[in-house]
């Protein structure tokens, strides 16, 4: 049976060991939505740009040696 009050799950989960240190501020929140938000414009890139290369050949699993390199600024915005 889940509580319906808010403040009711908050100290229940407070009771379960939550530290209150775990909860975002509103700036982390609009952070992490933000940083959400450009790696699915990057994913979204890549996909589309890895379509239109696939399309004209037929498609086949890359090797260990062929990885995909990723800049400081792309792993940065991956973190979090």
């Amino acid at each position: 049976m889940r509580p319906k009050c808010p403040q009711c799950r908050l100290n229940r989960c407070f009771a379960m060991g939550m530290r209150k240190d775990y909860i975002m501020s509103e700036e982390e929140k609009q952070q992490k939505k933000k940083c959400l938000e450009e790696n699915r414009k990057i994913s979204l890139t890549r996909s589309l740009t890895s379509e239109s290369t696939n399309s004209s050949s037929i498609s086949e699993p890359l090797s260990n040696s062929e990885s995909i390199s990723l800049t400081s600024d792309e792993i940065d915005r991956v973190s979090f």
